[in-house]
């Protein structure tokens, strides 16, 4: 079920939608900052499954990752699931 996650920080109130589980804040720095959206998570594992061993490849994973750095944790969560699909 997909629900709205509302994270308050320092006095801010942030709407994170179409997240799978809301986030609470003692939570926010433990599991690497705000979970990505469905669409953001979607997209990232369409572009490692097309990932190639040629350096621009693995410069542009290397960038599209540093992009969802906030995300950190679940990102490392993606590609580590993808690196074991392909044991």
């Amino acid at each position: 079920m997909i629900q709205n996650a509302i994270v308050r920080l320092k006095g801010q109130e942030t709407v994170f939608e179409d997240v799978e589980e809301p986030v609470k804040i003692k939570d926010y720095k433990q599991h690497g900052g705000i979970p990505l959206k469905n669409s953001e998570k979607h997209e990232f594992e369409r572009f490692l499954s097309t990932l190639t061993t040629s350096r621009v490849s693995i410069c542009e994973g290397m960038i599209r990752a540093i992009e969802l750095a906030p995300s950190s944790r679940e990102v490392v969560d993606i590609i580590c699931d993808s690196l074991l699909k392909l044991i």
